[in-house]
């Protein structure tokens, strides 16, 4: 009949277009693997780019619901462990800038984990809370950011710099308390005042700007590229004596010769 043509065309459009769309998506497939084969151009770099950049933020904003929720369930808990990492990473990093070449001193760094685990954490969520108590009801403004950060600075600064000078001195070196005692009585004012460069103005932009939930993780970041940023300067220092000193023997032997 009439009919049967007519029926066996559109079979046969249907299963051309199948085709086409099969092929089309091997196509699709071939050329994003492409992308991803070095030396593709033209614009392979910026494909790897915008993947590599897509992947990091998908991580973070996973990372970061993550962390939000633990805070809401276990808050001294997630911060304690959170500050551990951070202390770890610190740690390491400060290890490879101060002796590239040498292996990683792991109990230094397990005992640092530790001490974000037992102190860097707990200590500043009970002090923030005490903050938010005795500020409860206050409306936010400069003056109130301003007393918070005045408090922070001269009560828990100055403590949580003695504890760090203690754990290092009496876990880490080994000394004894006579030692410490008199590392503070020489070192402390100084470590203090180079606190005091930083912190008062990590403060102001903590108390003014982070989420209440959000300011330990803060501190403790804050921290970490603090003392990046002092191990990096003294090293320059360092390299720059060595190169003034070597400049110096070098004038010397050729005037001895």
């Amino acid at each position: 009949s009439a009919s049967w043509p007519r029926r066996a065309s559109r079979r046969e459009a249907r299963t051309e277009s199948g085709e086409r769309r099969r092929s089309d998506g091997r196509q699709g497939s071939h050329h994003c693997l492409r992308l991803l084969q070095p030396g593709f151009p033209p614009f392979q770099k910026d494909s790897r780019r915008a993947l590599s950049l897509s992947a990091i933020i998908i991580i973070s904003s996973i990372m970061y619901s993550w962390y939000l929720k633990k805070i809401g369930e276990k808050p001294v808990q997630t911060k304690a462990v959170t500050a551990a990492c951070i202390q770890t990473c610190s740690d390491v990093v400060a290890q490879k800038m101060s002796a590239p070449s040498s292996r990683l001193n792991l109990r230094r760094t397990g005992l640092m984990a530790l001490f974000g685990l037992a102190w860097a954490g707990p200590g500043l969520h009970y002090w923030q809370q005490a903050l938010e108590r005795a500020f409860k009801g206050k409306q936010q403004s400069l003056g109130l950011v301003l007393k918070k950060s005045l408090l922070d600075q001269s009560c828990y600064g100055p403590i949580a710099n003695l504890a760090m000078m203690a754990f290092i001195t009496l876990m880490i070196e080994g000394k004894s308390v006579g030692v410490l005692r008199e590392k503070v009585r020489t070192q402390f004012v100084r470590v203090q005042l180079n606190a005091w460069k930083l912190w008062p103005l990590a403060s102001v932009v903590n108390y003014a700007f982070v989420p209440a939930q959000l300011r330990v993780l803060f501190m403790n970041c804050v921290g970490f590229a603090w003392s990046t940023f002092l191990i990096h300067s003294i090293k320059n220092k360092k390299s720059k004596k060595e190169k003034s000193e070597d400049g110096g023997s070098q004038e010397e032997s050729q005037k001895d010769a």
